[in-house]
């Protein structure tokens, strides 16, 4: 249950994740950092961007390979088995979500048409990943993974990554222990 509620929870933050970059945005008062005090999640400012979504193709012929992992201080890889991955275009009206990521925070659900183009994937027993026929673009790619030690603590792992049309791309979404 508590894997189904992390991919859930993960592909609704991911339906509209991009990341940021300070040059993109030098006005950082666009996002209002003030927290509901009963729920600690953060409210949307910016509206659905419709017509942007609208121009998204849903198919493709690009892949997608990963492995999710930790990786262990010792040198040891450890494989996420068994944990959904979220691919989601990267678009404008992620923004917001995607500050709320980086500080550890939660944020309204997106919009439900955001979620007609993200994809998942399942890893295998040593964390690999495959995603087919995705349209070319970019995209931002989300695990899960427990950290050791930490009493269940999940932290997400999220990679921007872009799709050339026909082309596969590898990616590796990894987690160092002790660095957060």
């Amino acid at each position: 249950m508590l894997r189904w509620l992390m991919a859930v929870t993960l592909g609704l933050i991911l339906a509209n994740y991009q990341t940021l970059r300070a040059e993109d945005d030098p006005d950082e008062s666009r996002l209002d950092t003030a927290l509901e005090s009963e729920t600690q999640t953060l409210r949307r400012k910016e509206t659905f961007p419709a017509e942007e979504y609208a121009k998204l193709a849903t198919r493709g012929d690009a892949t997608l390979n990963g492995r999710l992992f930790l990786d262990h201080p010792c040198g040891k890889c450890v494989p996420v088995v068994g944990e959904t991955v979220a691919i989601a275009p990267a678009t404008r009206y992620a923004e917001e979500e995607a500050r709320a990521i980086e500080a550890g925070l939660t944020i309204d659900p997106a919009d439900p048409r955001a979620r007609r183009h993200t994809r998942y994937a399942e890893t295998d027993e040593a964390g690999y990943f495959t995603a087919r026929d995705l349209p070319a673009g970019d995209y931002f790619v989300a695990g899960s993974i427990s950290l050791p030690g930490a009493n269940h603590r999940r932290r997400a792992i999220v990679r921007r990554v872009r799709l050339d049309a026909g082309r596969t791309v590898t990616l590796a979404l990894s987690r160092h222990v002790g660095r957060d």
